[in-house]
């Protein structure tokens, strides 16, 4: 019996003195950017419009692909062009209810406008642990800020967050 009572002991005593460190959470900051791209459409300037809607398909991809996007058109050039917009993304694999094609009066002299919001992530800088130092730090900083920058809807992970929702109050519908 002594015998057992020695070996819980030893055990306990082996367990209290680990130090353990829980993971501690981080301040994330997530910030809608409203992109927005107006182009008019004047004596065969088609050819410079599909130029820009190259980069800029280019440059944000991903976003275009599994954000809301809203086509405006003013004019049956820019209903041509938006329609062409739209069956590119759907066919690259976007989905029909973040998709839309709306006639709009509002857009001045512009033929067509894409108009779509990114949410940009920003996390603190993580002071780098050293090994002299491992159990004194706490822990969770860089996996943390690593797991919130590789996230591709970061707002779906905030509470009440409305996913179609552009700031300035407009509501992109699909």
């Amino acid at each position: 019996m002594s015998r057992w009572i020695i070996t819980l002991f030893v055990a306990f005593f082996l367990n209290a003195c680990a130090v353990v460190h829980e993971n501690h959470s981080i301040a994330v900051d997530v910030y809608p950017v409203e992109y927005q791209l107006s182009m008019s459409l004047e004596n065969g300037s088609e050819k410079q419009a599909e130029r820009q809607w190259l980069e800029l398909k280019h440059s944000a991809s991903q976003t275009l692909l599994s954000q809301p996007v809203a086509f405006y058109y003013s004019s049956t050039s820019g209903k041509k062009l938006a329609k062409r917009w739209s069956s590119e993304l759907l066919k690259q694999g976007a989905k029909d209810e973040l998709i839309s094609v709306v006639a709009s009066k509002q857009l001045g002299e512009f033929d067509v406008q894409v108009q779509f919001i990114n949410y940009k992530v920003v996390t603190p800088i993580c002071e780098p642990q050293e090994v002299s130092e491992y159990a004194a730090q706490r822990v969770g900083c860089a996996p943390n800020s690593n797991l919130w920058q590789s996230m591709v809807a970061p707002q779906a992970a905030l509470a009440g967050a409305s996913v179609g929702q552009m700031p300035s109050g407009n509501t992109l519908q699909p």
